[in-house]
């Protein structure tokens, strides 16, 4: 709904290289059916693409937005933190520039704000963990959500909450630190299982793996930090012991067999996980195609879990007194 009066609502939106997602994402809020006055917020994280002007030709009709174009790339807290610093409506709506919001996100969310919720996420499909899984693949994701309630990629918050328990300025794990902190601090938090988000990124798989060895070893930071244990936190755990066990065997196992070992294991693990997070078709080649994608990926995120454990080790040791 486009109006001069103040917005209800301000969407803010974090984008990095996104020129050919942007419009979608802009197109999607645009379209929202409700009757709340919002404004729009994109916040260009130094992109180096047209991802600015892609989103002001969307956007020049709609009056009450705005892009704010930041010189170098920033990070995804310290950018939700910007275009937060530029909102004026009560109520934040941050939502990632390769999702597309379904015509009643606002709508439902903001029901659920008005019933006392002091935050709500829907849930994006696939997740990120997974997204270039599915595009090379073609397997179809399960609707799964996340291990926080709270997703930073389609998110409705109450701009005086988010005063108090704000996102970290930090690239990886703000989001979900964010709904735990939230949950510390005595708030509400909501997580809407049937409100679907479209998320379609375009990382690369090289950078993908990059992307998940970094989420890694930040997984390992959120253990200590928070001391809540998840599904990644076990799978690490076991496959720390697995390849400690094939390290002290060599009475048993020769050099030849422990490869193999190891990289069974690494599959039986990247299997569990496509089982759990799409609709598998035993019989389609994209099943196994699927598998074999998401291997190196499941690897260089486990690297990440120990390469974490050592940092993490290595300052506690020499931390100053």
């Amino acid at each position: 709904m486009q109006s001069k009066s103040k917005p209800t609502v301000s969407f803010i939106v974090i984008a990095f290289n996104e020129q050919s997602r942007i419009a979608k994402t802009l197109k999607s809020i645009i379209q929202q059916e409700t009757e709340s006055i919002f404004e729009i917020i994109v916040v260009n994280d130094g992109s180096t693409d047209r991802t600015s002007q892609v989103a002001k030709n969307c956007l020049q009709d709609f009056t009450q937005s705005e892009v704010v174009d930041c010189q170098s790339n920033i990070g995804r807290g310290s950018a939700r933190h910007l275009g937060s610093s530029h909102a004026s409506g009560d109520l934040l709506a941050f939502v990632d520039s390769d999702v597309e919001l379904p015509r009643d996100w606002l709508r439902h969310c903001y029901s659920m704000i008005y019933e006392g919720a002091d935050a709500v996420s829907g849930i994006a499909s696939p997740d990120g963990d997974c997204v270039v899984v599915a595009r090379i693949s073609g397997l179809t994701p399960h609707n799964r959500p996340g291990s926080a309630k709270l997703t930073g990629n389609n998110l409705l918050i109450k701009k005086s909450v988010l005063s108090v328990v704000p996102f970290r300025k930090i690239p990886y794990g703000d989001d979900i630190r964010l709904a735990w902190d939230l949950e510390r601090m005595g708030f509400r938090v909501e997580r809407l299982e049937k409100l679907v988000v479209e998320h379609s990124e375009n990382k690369s798989y090289e950078r993908t793996l990059v992307w998940q060895f970094q989420q890694g070893k930040d997984a390992t930071k959120l253990l200590v930090e928070y001391r809540r244990w998840r599904v990644p936190d076990l799978a690490w755990v076991i496959s720390l012991l697995f390849t400690l066990s094939l390290v002290f065997s060599n009475g048993i196992l020769n050099s030849s067999s422990k490869l193999i070992a190891q990289v069974t294991y690494f599959f039986v693990v990247s299997t569990l996980f496509i089982f759990s997070r799409f609709l598998v078709e035993p019989f389609k080649a994209r099943s196994y195609l699927a598998i074999l994608v998401n291997t190196p990926l499941m690897i260089s995120y486990l690297l990440g879990r120990s390469i974490g454990a050592i940092v993490y080790l290595w300052e506690f040791v020499f931390r100053p007194v």
